[in-house]
């Protein structure tokens, strides 16, 4: 009995061993966020939202810690990732997400495309949250602009 059980808890550790950490899936927004700026920004708030007749409607919003200046960090990412609901950015006929830096009272920002003049923007998926690669999100923040893009576009 005791070697059946040993066989038994053996073969399942094997087989949880194979498992791979990148086989998982995860849903929602990640973000990695870097400040280039020269200032610290406590209690920034990240907005998503749709544009309607080119004006931006904010449907969500998630707080941030403290953003350290020059010190690069990730936000809720694997299992924490952030889920807006996005059938709000539907529901004002908009058929891509756009966001918005609240720094401070008196700074907010729509995030802008790297290297780019329009603004970051991305395709709202078929389904209820974006998945994996393509709802890890890159920010910097900068003097004059917020810069952003995801990893991998729909």
């Amino acid at each position: 009995m005791k070697k059946k059980t040993l066989l038994l808890v053996i073969t399942v550790l094997i087989l949880t061993s194979c498992v791979k950490y990148e086989d998982r899936s995860f849903e929602g927004f990640s973000f990695f966020i870097t400040n280039n700026a020269s200032t610290v920004f406590e209690n920034a708030e990240i907005v998503i939202g749709g544009m309607q007749n080119g004006v931006f409607m904010p449907t969500d919003s998630i707080k941030l810690p403290k953003l350290e200046r020059l010190v690069p960090k990730d936000y809720h990412f694997d299992d924490n990732r952030w889920k807006p609901n996005l059938d709000k950015i539907r529901a004002i006929k908009s058929d891509r997400c756009y966001f918005k830096f609240k720094l401070s009272s008196q700074r907010e920002e729509l995030v802008g495309r790297y290297n780019k003049t329009e603004l970051m923007s991305l395709l709202l998926p078929s389904g209820n949250t974006f998945k994996d690669d393509y709802g890890e999100l890159l920010f910097t923040i900068q003097e004059d602009k917020v810069i952003g893009s995801a990893a991998k576009e729909l």
